[in-house]
């Protein structure tokens, strides 16, 4: 799926309350990265209970991440990503797939 239909379908779930949260993976290209990385290093995790899929969060907006790999053990993604930060210069994300359901709250 799209980051678009990803954050849509994250922002839905968190706007219900859950007792648990939503994983998915998030593969940005090849050219996003000035060198060449395995797809490993390429893809994120991420929960929907990051600031920027919680709906009315009044405070913070932000999106932290680890890579499958472990080579990137923590990043902000959304100073990251073309769609969030609006940059041009930013990653370019690739696909995006629902991983995990019942990730406990908290």
């Amino acid at each position: 799926m799209t980051y678009s239909e990803l954050k849509k379908l994250f922002i839905e779930h968190e706007a219900n309350h859950p007792k648990e949260h939503l994983t998915a993976h998030i593969v940005f290209t090849e050219d996003s990265f000035p060198e060449s990385h395995p797809k490993e290093s390429r893809t994120y995790i991420v929960s929907s209970n990051n600031k920027v899929f919680l709906p009315n969060m009044l405070s913070g907006y932000s999106i932290h991440s680890r890579n499958l790999d472990g080579t990137d053990p923590y990043v902000r993604l959304e100073r990251y990503m073309g769609e969030e930060n609006g940059g041009d210069e930013g990653w370019d994300v690739e696909d995006c797939y629902l991983v995990e359901k019942g990730v406990p709250n908290g």
